[in-house]
């Protein structure tokens, strides 16, 4: 993304937390700052006018983190922030995931941030993740998933920084173009990898002793089965004409952005 933003004359600048690690990317600057080191994230975003927030992943500390960035940005005079968010973003959420996305939205408003809102709905490497240990097993029910390929949102990103300003104050739900039962992401997915794989509905207990049996933490146990739930009560089931209407063709299908990874 930030490649393709750079053969766009857009200048870029990469924030890391290890400079060494960070890719080469034509003329983009880099600069190392960690979100909590808010005097060194201040001065790596002096005379930004964009930033790209992509949230902090399975941290206690989430929304602090959030909120130490933020005031960086507000420090260093960031005109805008384009936040990648998550499809079902709700502060009275029972997914943690979900709440935290909406409080950072709404901080972002709180400080007054001139912002754009990406909530995208399950990546399509996702779906693979969901049968990591070959058939795809949890409490959904025959909830719907809608997964974007990480492709799509990608350009959409890229769309939106190249004209920032002209998305200043919108929100956008980026879904790929299907509503998927678990039964039919499951027959994608065998047929992704030529191997086996079924959709298994079973209750709470049945999920939670099965990921412990996987020595999963109980943090994560307990968080997959607020998704799962979320995904049955039909939190990610609609499909959302955003994705279209920024890209200027239809999303990906699960099958054809599966497909791709192959290439």
């Amino acid at each position: 993304m930030a490649q393709a933003l750079s053969g766009r004359d857009v200048p870029v600048r990469l924030l890391v937390r290890d400079e060494s690690r960070a890719p080469a990317v034509g003329s983009a600057e880099v600069r190392a700052a960690a979100y909590e080191e808010v005097s060194s994230m201040r001065r790596a975003l002096a005379g930004v006018d964009t930033v790209f927030m992509v949230a902090v992943g399975e941290d206690g500390r989430r929304l602090d983190l959030h909120a130490d960035f933020l005031s960086a940005a507000v420090q260093a005079d960031v005109r805008q922030v384009v936040y990648l968010s998550y499809l079902g973003s709700d502060a009275s959420s029972a997914f943690a995931w979900n709440r935290d996305h909406a409080l950072t939205e709404q901080l972002l408003h709180d400080l007054d941030l001139d912002h754009t809102v990406l909530r995208a709905s399950h990546f399509d490497t996702t779906m693979l993740e969901f049968a990591v240990w070959g058939d795809i097993t949890g409490p959904a029910g025959q909830g719907r998933v809608t997964p974007i390929a990480r492709t799509d949102v990608a350009d959409v990103v890229i769309g939106v920084l190249t004209d920032p300003h002209a998305h200043a104050g919108r929100t956008y739900e980026l879904t790929g173009p299907e509503a998927l039962t678990f039964d039919q992401v499951a027959e994608v997915v065998a047929q992704h990898r030529g191997a086996a794989c079924r959709y298994h509905d079973v209750d709470d207990a049945a999920f939670r002793s099965r990921l412990r049996d996987l020595a999963v933490p109980d943090s994560l146990v307990s968080a997959w089965i607020d998704q799962y739930h979320q995904i049955r009560d039909g939190v990610f089931g609609t499909v959302s004409p955003h994705a279209e209407q920024l890209l200027g063709h239809p999303p990906l299908t699960l099958a054809a952005s599966l497909a791709t990874l192959d290439q």
